[in-house]
């Protein structure tokens, strides 16, 4: 997935831990839903069959909002005792050992929490679809839902005649009725799969159809997004054979639909075969679609088919191993589009994502990869940038350090090991150490079961024609004040390089040297790119590394920018040693690197520099920026390469904002309106950045023009540019309007969360957005889903005082979510270093701007 009553029978549990009994285990479901949507309410018949180990006269399974109608076992009649999360199934006389089967009629509503079987709209029509993981199976039907208890489902759909419907499984007969105006489609029956894996989605839809390598593939949507879905089929059709012959082991689910919905809350979701997605991350129109577009849909669509591997084929044993399905899906994402699409540079993205993870894993709230949960909320908490990012990191590191082949040799023996089962950590663990005759068990095991980011130390000295590089390791933590020292320690691999050659040891010890042939050549640690680690080099080290910056090659200048600005915003460098490096980047022509320096600029204009440096810093970062802009222009030339369309981006954002030149914000306001009046098109890569842009001093009648705009959007895209364009302008009155929008019913709950957090990021809307969020919680938390609404008090992270952190907490303390708990943490951490980061670092930013402009005068805007 890619991230939206309880009653203990006779086995004794530690309280609270949610866990079923096995003294009954399912091993095949039969399930017939029958949704109306004039009641909004779906009628459901279930037949369980299980096996029996020991007598028993009750049954414990997991129910949510399920009314039970009629239960029997075998035939016996059953009572039911619910409870939060279970329900308790008992006879007269005990379930002898062996077969059983449970037979229940139940009812449930299709709600609006986008959880289990929920209920959407699109176009003025209903429709119903599913979203089980990861503890939501329960909410649409009664069912053992823990994913080590497998089973296989027949899924049976009943229907009103005008609706279709998807499911895990290929079609194997539509009929007519029961009825007038109704038709029965039943679905062929899974393989073994976890419940949070089954899906069904019924109402107006309808798919294209291809095959690759002999596997049937549907792309499917509402009528009105069919001719945008030619993209997502071609990705699929790439995507899928790549990974039956990466893996080494076949497709499993027989077919595999992808289908976009217009609610769903997450924004996509591996089910068995069955795919399903946020309409906005599937389809996409190749003719106005950016790069950003192709390569987002694709990267989603390839995300979710690793799934059907990982996570799918083989299940993690329990939610504390979640990284086994998310983060091998994250880290084999890029693979099939790397060989598809070479120019979309996958390598370099992949070294990018690093900082991503770090940014998390370097605060004291950080979690271990593997980490315990046991409550419903506890276990939702488990998917995030951990899971995601931080376990495809370390995956990529240790790919790195034993090569491709070993890494496939023992994803593939894993695979068909443990097929249609279940694994755990050191599952994994074994068969990667195996494949490669490298310590890797040591080496996954202290990060997975240790949170934080390593910190390496590093000098170096010249001794008799060598040089000797000390490396002292220690936990990174973002917070400037912490210096505490600390007995974390990590078994890693750590490549270092000379002149583009690299070399990889592995380093255990607290203080540990390496001997490299050779003086006098600037050496770089985490060659490459794939470490794990944040490199702190030494002061010399790092003026030879930024004095020789035409050897270094795109990988490395990711991580130098990365790094520096970590040990930055720690305490441990200077702003102004890194303002030394980024001049000396000034030249750099790769987007991803560029961009990177450039929004540290973002960071440092907001809560570095005091209000009277501001000016001359702003003039600064114009004169750094400028350049770009006039080598560019606004206007993509003929056979412009796409790095260049998006540095124009880039560059244009840092001007109007880091360098509060408001002449952009008026240019680019001509640009849309030439553009919205059918004047002049924008080219596709310069449309989103202009809304935005003329956004930013933008007025009311702007302000109606982009709204009159999203209504009429005929695309996922095109909607959401101008939604979130909303949430850009700085008027105080058109960002209070924006923040009713998002409660009213013009804006999904899905999208609600997202617009508010978009205005309270806003670099004029923190306080008016964290006041209004204040005063409206009660309508917040009616409006938005519950799994989803910590996205809303986690904004609070982007304050930068202690008064304000108090205020924080006390509204976080008076109105807890559970679900969110870690989230709502981390933004107060987050609120108490950037404070501390400001008192350290803003003498050292007034020291270093008196030296690049001194007597600066007030700064005139000038025009572009």
């Amino acid at each position: 997935m890619r991230r939206i009553f309880l009653l203990l029978a006779l086995v004794a549990l530690p309280a609270f831990a949610q866990r079923l009994p096995r003294t009954v285990l399912p091993n095949h479901y039969e399930l017939t839903f029958a949704p109306d949507f004039t009641t909004d309410r779906y009628d459901g018949d279930e037949t369980i069959h299980v096996t029996v180990s020991q007598p028993t006269k009750e049954v414990v399974l997991n129910a949510v909002n399920i009314e039970f109608l009629d239960v029997t076992i075998d035939a016996q009649k059953a009572t039911v005792t619910s409870a939060p999360e279970m329900a308790t199934l008992t006879v007269a006389e005990p379930l002898a050992i062996g077969p059983a089967n449970i037979h229940i009629k139940f009812r449930g509503t299709l709600n609006n929490n986008l959880r289990g079987l929920y209920l959407g709209t699109v176009n003025g029509k209903k429709f119903a679809s599913t979203q089980m993981e990861a503890t939501d199976a329960r909410e649409a039907f009664p069912c053992f839902d823990e994913p080590e208890l497998k089973a296989t489902f027949a899924i049976t759909a009943i229907a009103d005649t005008a609706h279709n419907a998807i499911s895990n499984g290929a079609i194997v007969s539509d009929t007519p009725g029961p009825g007038a105006g109704k038709h029965t489609i039943r679905f062929a029956t899974t393989p073994r799969i976890s419940s949070y894996l089954v899906a069904l989605t019924v109402g107006d839809f309808q798919c294209i159809r291809d095959e690759a390598d002999g596997i049937p593939i549907g792309v499917c949507g509402t009528p009105d997004k069919m001719a945008l879905a030619k993209f997502a089929m071609e990705a699929s059709k790439v995507i899928l054979p790549f990974f039956n012959k990466y893996y080494g082991v076949r497709y499993p689910f027989g077919k595999l639909d992808h289908t976009g919905v217009a609610d769903f809350r997450a924004g996509a979701m591996e089910n068995a075969g069955s795919i399903l997605y946020r309409d906005a991350a599937l389809f996409v129109d190749e003719k106005t679609g950016t790069p950003e577009n192709m390569r987002g849909t694709a990267g989603t669509i390839a995300h979710e088919t690793a799934h059907m591997w990982f996570g799918d084929l083989v299940t993690m044993r329990w939610w504390d191993d979640i990284w086994l399905n998310e983060g091998f899906a994250t880290w084999a994402t890029s693979k099939p589009l790397a060989a598809w699409k070479p120019e979309w540079k996958m390598d370099l993205r992949n070294v990018n994502t690093f900082a991503q993870a770090m940014g998390a894993d370097s605060l004291r709230t950080s979690r271990r990869i593997r980490q315990q949960a046991s409550t419903p909320d506890e276990i939702d908490e488990l998917f995030d940038g951990i899971a995601y990012q931080k376990t495809a990191s370390v995956l990529r590191m240790i790919e790195s350090f034993i090569g491709e082949d070993a890494m496939r040799k023992g994803v593939s023996s894993y695979l068909q090991k443990y097929s249609f089962g279940n694994a755990t950590f050191h599952d994994f663990s074994d068969a990667i150490k195996q494949a490669s005759s490298q310590p890797i068990d040591t080496i996954l095991a202290s990060f997975v079961e240790q949170p934080g980011v390593p910190l390496l130390r590093v000098s170096s000295a010249c001794d008799n024609g060598n040089t000797v590089v000390t490396i002292e390791q220690q936990r990174f933590f973002l917070d400037p004040t912490e210096r505490s020292p600390n007995d974390q320690r990590w078994t890693l691999p750590v490549c270092y390089g000379t002149a583009g050659s690299k070399k990889c040891e592995v380093i255990r010890e607290p203080k540990q040297t390496v001997r490299v042939s050779g003086c006098g050549t600037p050496l770089f640690l985490n060659a490459g790119g794939y470490g794990y680690y944040i490199t702190e080099h030494s002061p010399a080290m790092l003026t030879a590394i930024t004095k020789s910056m035409d050897t270094v090659g795109p990988a490395e200048r990711i991580v130098l920018v990365r790094d520096e600005w970590n040990l930055t915003r720690s305490g441990r460098r200077s702003v102004a040693d890194f303002m030394t490096v980024a001049y000396a980047m000034r030249n750099e022509r790769e987007p991803i690197i560029l961009g990177n320096i450039l929004n540290t600029f973002n960071y440092a204009r907001d809560y570095l520099a005091s209000d009277a440096d501001r000016p001359a810093f702003e003039a600064w970062i114009r004169a750094y920026t400028q350049p770009l802009v006039t080598r560019l222009g606004w206007t993509p030339k003929a056979g412009e390469p796409d790095e260049d369309r998006v540095l124009r981006g880039l560059a244009l954002n840092t001007l109007a904002e880091a360098g509060n030149d408001l002449s952009v914000s008026r240019e680019a306001r001509k640009l849309v309106e030439r553009d919205m009046s059918g004047k002049t098109k924008l080219d596709p890569t310069m449309h989103r950045n202009a809304i935005g842009l003329a956004a930013i001093g933008g007025d009311a009648k702007l302000y109606d023009s982009y709204l009159k705009a999203m209504h009429a959007a005929k695309t996922p895209d095109e909607y959401y540019t101008y939604l979130f364009s909303l949430t850009e302008f700085r008027d105080p009155a058109l960002m209070r309007r924006t923040l009713e929008l998002a409660l009213s019913p013009e804006i999904k709950n899905q999208d609600a969360g997202g617009v508010i957090a978009r205005v309270v990021a806003n670099p004029s809307g923190h306080e008016i957005g964290w006041t209004w969020i204040e005063q409206n919680w009660d309508r917040i938390r009616a409006k938005i889903p519950e799994r989803m609404v910590g996205g809303v008090t986690a904004t609070a992270g982007v304050f930068c005082d202690r008064e304000t952190a108090s205020r924080v907490k006390a509204f976080i303390d008076a109105h807890p979510i559970p679900s969110a708990a870690r989230r709502n943490a981390q933004s107060l951490e987050r609120i108490g270093q950037c404070a501390a980061l400001h008192e350290l670092q803003s003498p050292k930013l007034h020291d270093w701007i008196a030296t690049k402009t001194p007597n600066t005068p007030p700064v005139q805007k000038k025009e572009m």
